[in-house]
């Protein structure tokens, strides 16, 4: 990704989040973004399937703080994103692939 791309999406997860905010955009060295594919278990699952597709999402959010602690990195979720924006930025064309929510990285405070 070009350093203009990442400044772009990092604006991004900047506009949504309210002035009163914590977390430190500017210091973050990288930003995850997690995204799901909501009815990805519905055909087995009927509706529940939208809960399980969260449910990974959740697995993997854990997992990278984990990956974070052990990196002796800071972490922090969070889920006030602008997804339309977003998605037209990664063009995510299935209207079910959605951006759930977003981590930023860095040193520790």
């Amino acid at each position: 990704m070009e350093n203009t791309d990442f400044n772009q999406l990092q604006y991004l997860f900047m506009a949504s989040q309210h002035s009163k905010s914590n977390i430190d955009y500017q210091g973050a060295s990288f930003f995850i973004l997690f995204t799901s594919v909501l009815n990805k278990h519905s055909f087995k699952y009927q509706d529940f399937g939208i809960l399980l597709s969260l449910l990974e999402v959740g697995e993997f959010i854990h997992s990278a703080y984990l990956s974070c602690s052990t990196l002796d990195l800071g972490g922090c979720v969070f889920g006030g994103i602008l997804n339309d924006e977003i998605n037209k930025f990664l063009d995510l064309r299935n209207p079910l692939h959605y951006p759930v929510v977003a981590m930023a990285v860095g040193n520790k405070a």
